[in-house]
């Protein structure tokens, strides 16, 4: 059943199937009705199945109202419900958002969600967030974009509750004074929980494996402390590996992303201003770093100096890439540097490595036929 108004339409359909040991029926509908800045969407389904192994019933809905122009508006509701004969599993989410638009800041919008998951066999869930969004600036030379989010999480799982508190924030900007310098960037400081992870090491064959055990006490026992990495093949026959536990420690996590580009620009035709738009140079950093430190000061400014017992993990990238190109494009040359730096400071997984990488390209163009 399809029908179409003036402000909107309609739809029904239903599905009957019967088969040999199982009865179906399914009913839908769907609808729009637009007024004005308003919009309402309805999309719904019900299934029902019924056979000698077992029993379905599965209920699904997606709903938003929504308001456009300088004051917008949405309100959305999404879940679903499917029960069988074993268990029962359904979820629920809502969504609340608005923004406004006006002459002192592009965009400002504020949205809240919430989100309940339900299973009867394991375990529930509900989570909580907020958000805040604005563009500060909008335009050909500068854009900027801004975003804090905060939510809460909590799990119940037979007579135990996890909770969960995160933040998130992130600033991404481009800068374009002129054609000669273009900035893109990006910075982010958010927190989460890292779960711990216990060591064991198993025995595996000789040589396949990269620790040795020793039996210092000589109690026969395989102690934590008594396994060391093994300098020989024929005695490597122990491997380290983690496992997931069900402990949880906070963690602060900043990243910081930029990349500037540099390309000399005039009107003239020759002279040395000229040939300096021949040159290029692209440069590009990042950094990401986890921090267990509650200091404000070293989670905010990835460049000042941390504990080095705080930083659970830094990677650090650099590179810079130097081209030159004449405008009749017969010669391009390039000159790459790579920088890469990673620490990783889990008692489970330690690492440490910095590598450079020099490159250099060069192309020619001996030849260029016209027909």
């Amino acid at each position: 059943l399809n029908t179409i108004f003036k402000k909107g339409r309609l739809n029904y359909s239903l599905i009957k199937m019967k088969l040999l040991n199982s009865n179906i029926i399914r009913n839908s509908i769907s609808g729009l009705i637009q007024k004005n800045q308003w919009t309402v969407n309805f999309d719904g389904s019900l299934l029902n199945s019924k056979s000698n192994i077992e029993n379905l019933f599965f209920l699904t809905h997606k709903n938003s109202i929504s308001k456009e122009g300088n004051l917008k508006f949405n309100f959305s509701n999404e879940g679903e419900i499917l029960k069988n004969t074993q268990n029962t599993t359904s979820f629920n989410k809502l969504n609340i958002s608005s923004s406004v638009d006006n002459f002192v800041v592009p965009e400002i919008k504020i949205g809240l969600t919430n989100r309940v998951d339900k299973n009867e066999l394991y375990n529930n869930g509900v989570e909580n967030s907020i958000f805040l969004k604005s563009k500060f600036i909008d335009n050909e030379r500068f854009r900027s974009n801004f975003q804090i989010s905060v939510s809460d999480f909590s799990t119940y799982y037979q007579d135990s509750t996890i909770n969960e508190n995160s933040f998130s924030s992130k600033l991404d900007y481009f800068i374009n004074i002129s054609k000669l310098f273009k900035i893109n960037g990006l910075y982010e400081i958010s927190n989460g929980q890292e779960a711990l992870r216990e060591i064991r090491y198993i025995k595996v064959n000789e040589g396949y494996g990269n620790y040795t055990w020793v039996d210092y006490n000589n109690n026969q026992i395989e102690e934590f402390n008594e396994f060391e990495i093994s300098h020989f093949s024929d005695t490597a026959d122990y491997m380290q590996i983690s496992f997931p536990t069900n402990e949880y420690f906070n963690v602060k996590n900043t990243r910081v992303n930029q990349q500037i580009q540099l390309k000399p620009h005039t009107k003239k035709t020759k002279g040395l201003l000229y040939r300096l738009t021949f040159f290029e140079n692209l440069t590009n950093f990042e950094i990401n770093r986890k921090l267990t430190s509650n200091n404000w000061e070293e989670i905010i400014a990835p460049f000042i100096q941390s504990d080095i017992k705080n930083v659970l993990s830094l990677k650090f990238n650099f590179n810079n890439t130097l081209i030159y190109q004449p405008k009749n494009k017969n010669i391009f040359l390039s000159y790459k540097i790579d920088n890469n730096i990673f620490r990783n400071s889990f008692r489970w997984d330690k690492k440490l490595s910095e590598n450079i990488k020099h490159n250099i390209g060069c192309k020619l163009n001996v030849f260029n036929l016209i027909t």
